[in-house]
């Protein structure tokens, strides 16, 4: 087997949320996706499971920011931003604020060492999830941000392609 050293993993990735990317980043970026299993259990097996079947995903996106940038900060605290007289702020939202609706968005993880998408991973619809947490001291400020995996708002659960994809999505296209 030869081995191709462009293809090992080193260094960042660029994220992109709803085709914008983040900037720069203070730590590293994490993508976990796990699949949901249900136990299928037939006395004739025993106690043990026979099969399992698959009953969805959940995944998280999380990665942290170097810059003050609101546009970022409202995804780390589900907030609303106001602009008047060419100023913005941060707002929380109203209690039961849907937030596949009002915040679910696209994103995209592109390793900055890849030369094509074949290791890109689409997170089709996420939603944000973390916590905000701003610290003051004599070090370098940094905000991490967290989504959550959801279906993507056309899903055909009766078909595959609802969650992610990992490689080029066109690829997917008829």
């Amino acid at each position: 087997m030869t081995i191709n050293s462009d293809k090992i993993q080193f260094g960042l990735a660029d994220i992109t949320i709803d085709e914008q990317k983040i900037g720069l980043q203070a730590d590293k970026a994490t993508v976990s996706i796990e699949p949901v299993f249900e136990d299928i259990v037939v006395l004739d097996a025993g106690k043990e499971a026979y099969d399992k079947r698959l009953v969805g995903y959940k995944g998280t996106v999380e990665f942290v920011i170097a810059e003050e940038d609101l546009e970022l900060y409202q995804y780390a605290l589900v907030a609303k931003k106001v602009t008047k007289l060419e100023k913005n702020a941060l707002i929380d939202m109203k209690i039961g604020t849907s937030l596949r609706k009002d915040f679910g968005k696209k994103i995209v993880i592109h390793p900055r060492n890849a030369t094509d998408k074949d290791t890109d991973i689409t997170i089709y619809k996420a939603v944000p999830s973390g916590s905000f947490s701003r610290e003051y001291g004599l070090e370098q400020g940094k905000l991490a941000i967290k989504f959550d995996m959801l279906a993507k708002d056309d899903a055909d659960f009766s078909k595959e392609g609802n969650y992610f994809c990992i490689g080029d999505p066109e690829t997917l296209t008829e």
